[in-house]
C-alpha cells in the first residue's frame, strides 16, 4: 500500500490542489474519499481525515477495463490475417479438370430435375384430378366424351415424372479406384482414424489469426486466433458413388472438405475444386493454448498462465483484480496445397489428432508407391518390345533393387515424432538393404551403383526433414546418425576393392568402382 503525505491548497469546498515533485494536480470530492486528476489519469484518494495519510489507486487506463492497470500508450491493433483457401475456382489440380466438368454436369442435371420434377408431379395431380372428375357419374353426363384423352393426358404426365426420375437415380458418377491390397488398408486405417478424430468433443475452424506483442498486451499468448466450432463426419455423396467412405470436413469461412480415396473434393455454393491427395500437406502440431472458454473434457490441461503476465510467466501485480487462466494442449492440423487450399483447425484431443495426421501421410505414401509401380510396369512392355524387335541387347538392370530410398522418397511426415517413427523404418529398409546387397556376388558396376547410392542416404534423409514441419531441432543430429551408420558398409566395399588382385584392379571398371568408393568415403567424412 503506498502511503504518502501531501501539500494541499483548498480553493473552494470539494475542490483542492495538490502540490508535488510531479506537478499539480486537482482533486475533487469530500476529504478521505476523493479523486484526483493529473497528467497521469484520474486516481482515487482513500484516507484517514485529520492525519495527512492516504491510500491512492488509480482508475481505467490500464487496459481490458482492470482497474490499478499501469497508463499505456495505446498502438493500433495488429491486422488479423484470413486463414481461407483461394477462391475455389482456382484450387483444382492439373489433372483433376475434366473429372470436375463431369462432376459440374450432373449436377447441374440433378438442379434442373430437381425443379423439373415437383412441377411434373403437381401437372400429374391436375391430369388425375380432371380424370377423376370425367370417371364420376354426374359429371360424366356432360364431359363423359373427354374420359379417353384425359386418360391419355394422365399416361402422358405419369410417363414424362417417371422418365424425370430416372434421369435423376442416374444422374450420378461411378467412382472406381483401382487400388491394390496395401493402399486400401491404408486408406481403411486412415478412415478409422478420422472417425476417431471426428468424435473430438470440440473441433474448431481457425478462420483468422493475428501475432501479438506480448510487451502490449502483457499477454503469455503471441498468437490471437479467430476459430469457429464445426462438425467432422463420414457421409455418403449423391453424386460421386463408390464403395469408398466419404470423409467430409466442415468449413466456417469457405468450401467443405471431402475426402475419397485419389483425391479431396471443396465443394462451396457456386463451385466445386478436386485436389491431388498426392498434392495436399497435412501438418501437425500440439500448441499450447490460452483457453478462456470452457476446456473440452478430452482435453489436457498443461499449465497456467495470467491474464497479465510478465516475460517469465509470472503475475504481472501492476494490475489488479489479475486472475489466472488455463493452457491446454490442442492439436492443430493445417492443410495446404500448391493449388492454394489453406485450411487450418485445432482439435481437443491432441492424440487423435497426430493419429489422423499420420495415417493421412502414409496414405500418401501408399499411393505415390501404387502410382510409381503402376507407370513403370507399363513403361517396361514397350521398350522391351523395340529392343527385342530392332535385335539390340537390353541394358543390363541393376542386380540389387533398394527398397530404403523408394519409401523415403515417397514419405511425407506430419510432425517431428512421426518424422522420428518413419525413419525408425527407414533405417530398418537400409540395413536390409546392405543385408541383401552382401549375401550375393555382383559385379563391379553393381558394385560402384551400390555404393553411390548408399552414399547419397543421407542427402536424402537430410532432404525428408527439410520438408518435414518442425523437424529443424533434431534434423542435423539425425543426418549425424545416418551418415555414421552407412559409413562403415562404404569402408568395407573400399576395404575390398583394395583388395583385388592387381588383374582385375588394373580393369577400367575396378578403377571406376575404386574412384567411386573413395569419394563417398571421403564425402561421408565431412
Amino acid at each position: 500500500m503506498g502511503f504518502r503525505f501531501q501539500r494541499r491548497l483548498t480553493l473552494f469546498p470539494g475542490v483542492r490542489l495538490n502540490f508535488s515533485r510531479h506537478g499539480i494536480s486537482t482533486s475533487i470530492g469530500p476529504r478521505g474519499a476523493s479523486i484526483t486528476l493529473g497528467q497521469h489519469g484520474a486516481t482515487m484518494n482513500l484516507g484517514i481525515p485529520g492525519t495527512g495519510m492516504s491510500y491512492r489507486q488509480r482508475l481505467g487506463g490500464g487496459g481490458e477495463g482492470q482497474p490499478g492497470a499501469p497508463q499505456t500508450e495505446l498502438a493500433e491493433a495488429p491486422p488479423s490475417t484470413a486463414v481461407e483457401s483461394a477462391p475455389v475456382s482456382e484450387v483444382t489440380s492439373e489433372g483433376l479438370e475434366s473429372l470436375k466438368q463431369l462432376i459440374q454436369e450432373a449436377l447441374a442435371e440433378r438442379e434442373s430435375l430437381r425443379r423439373d420434377i415437383p412441377q411434373a408431379r403437381e401437372a400429374l395431380a391436375v391430369a388425375e384430378g380432371r380424370l377423376r372428375r370425367a370417371q364420376n357419374w354426374f359429371f360424366g353426363l356432360f364431359i363423359g366424351k373427354q374420359l379417353p384423352q384425359r386418360q391419355e393426358a394422365v399416361d402422358a404426365k405419369a410417363a414424362e415424372l417417371e422418365t424425370q426420375e430416372a434421369r435423376l437415380t442416374g444422374a450420378v458418377i461411378d467412382l472406381e479406384f483401382n487400388l491394390d491390397p496395401p493402399t486400401v488398408a491404408a486408406f481403411t486405417a486412415l478412415t478409422e482414424a478420422f472417425e476417431h478424430l471426428a468424435g473430438c468433443q470440440v473441433i474448431w475452424d481457425v478462420t483468422s489469426e493475428r501475432h501479438e506483442d506480448t510487451r502490449v498486451t502483457r499477454s503469455s499468448a503471441s498468437r490471437t486466433v479467430s476459430r469457429t466450432p464445426v462438425r467432422f463426419d463420414v457421409a455418403e455423396d449423391t453424386v460421386l458413388q463408390s464403395d469408398a467412405k466419404v470423409l467430409r470436413l466442415r468449413n466456417a469461412n469457405g468450401a467443405d472438405l471431402s475426402v475419397y480415396p485419389g483425391f479431396m473434393m471443396l465443394v462451396s455454393k457456386d463451385d466445386i475444386a478436386l485436389v491431388e491427395l498426392r498434392d495436399i500437406e497435412l501438418g501437425y502440431s500440439q500448441v499450447r493454448f490460452t483457453e478462456t472458454d470452457t476446456i473440452p473434457s478430452d482435453a489436457t490441461v498443461v499449465g497456467q498462465t495470467w491474464a497479465k503476465c510478465n516475460k517469465d510467466g509470472s503475475p504481472d501485480r501492476r494490475f489488479a483484480n489479475n486472475y489466472s487462466i488455463s493452457v491446454a494442449s490442442y492439436g492443430q492440423l493445417s492443410l495446404r496445397s500448391p493449388s492454394g487450399m489453406k485450411e487450418e483447425y485445432q482439435v481437443s484431443n491432441a492424440e487423435k489428432a497426430a493419429r489422423f495426421a499420420e495415417t493421412f501421410s502414409d496414405y500418401k505414401r501408399s499411393l505415390r508407391e501404387l502410382s510409381a509401380r503402376g507407370p513403370a510396369a507399363s513403361a517396361e512392355a514397350p521398350k522391351a518390345l523395340e529392343s527385342k524387335a530392332l535385335g539390340s541387347k537390353e541394358p543390363e538392370a541393376p542386380s540389387h533393387q533398394w527398397k530404403s530410398l523408394p519409401f523415403l522418397r515417397a514419405s511425407d511426415a506430419a510432425s517431428a515424432g512421426h518424422a522420428l517413427r518413419l525413419m525408425e523404418q527407414f533405417i530398418a529398409l537400409v540395413k536390409a538393404d546392405v543385408d541383401g546387397f552382401s549375401g550375393v556376388n555382383h559385379s563391379l558396376a553393381d558394385v560402384e551403383r551400390f555404393t553411390v547410392t548408399l552414399a547419397s542416404v543421407p542427402g536424402e534423409v537430410k532432404a525428408f526433414l527439410d520438408r518435414t514441419p518442425g523437424a529443424a531441432p533434431v534434423a542435423s543430429k539425425v543426418v549425424q546418425s545416418v551418415v555414421d551408420m552407412v559409413r562403415e558398409p562404404v569402408a568395407q566395399v573400399l576395404k575390398s576393392i583394395e583388395g583385388l588382385e592387381p588383374a582385375v584392379a588394373a580393369k577400367p571398371e575396378a578403377r571406376s568402382a575404386l574412384r567411386a568408393a573413395q569419394a563417398a568415403e571421403q564425402a561421408l567424412r565431412v
